[in-house]
């Protein structure tokens, strides 16, 4: 029997998007049923029939990260599209790596939070028809975990 040992890190990191995959599907009420696979790269895998998968990217928008968010205050962080276009881009980097599990559909789910967990986020109303370009993701997210909102955005 071989025994295999996890990292508090990374169980953690698990757990935590686990939680966070959790709130998504509560909040995207059009989310296909299927079964579902927590996996690394995507993080999560839906197989919603036979030859039908949808992956499952998550990633988290970072309000104190230089360069990424240009408008702060206090305890409030207002959310730009050049930030929501630079995570994007971020990950466009692995798409490849994505593709390897072979999905049919590949999404990006962006948690917005701060250094410290969740933030205050000032969301305009207009979100989900900002100019996005999702690259090589079929559909994008972003997960207002204090806000208890989660918004699709539309592409460019």
């Amino acid at each position: 029997m071989a025994i295999i040992y996890y990292s508090l890190l990374e169980t953690q990191k698990h757990l935590e998007e686990k939680a966070a995959f959790d709130r998504f599907c509560a909040l995207f009420p059009d989310l296909p049923k299927g079964k579902i696979t927590q996996s690394e790269s995507p993080d999560f895998v839906i197989k919603t029939g036979k030859k039908s998968v949808i992956g499952i990217e998550l990633t988290r928008l970072f309000a104190e990260e230089p360069g990424i968010i240009a408008i702060s205050h206090a305890k409030r962080h207002r959310l730009t599209v050049s930030a929501v276009q630079k995570v994007i881009e971020h990950k466009q980097e692995k798409i490849r790596l994505y593709q390897k599990r072979k999905p049919g559909q590949l999404w990006l789910v962006v948690i917005l939070e701060n250094a410290q967990g969740t933030a205050v986020w000032t969301i305009p109303r207009n979100v989900n028809k900002w100019p996005i370009h999702k690259g090589g993701f079929d559909k994008v997210f972003l997960l207002d975990l204090h806000g208890n909102r989660c918004f699709s955005l539309a592409e460019a």
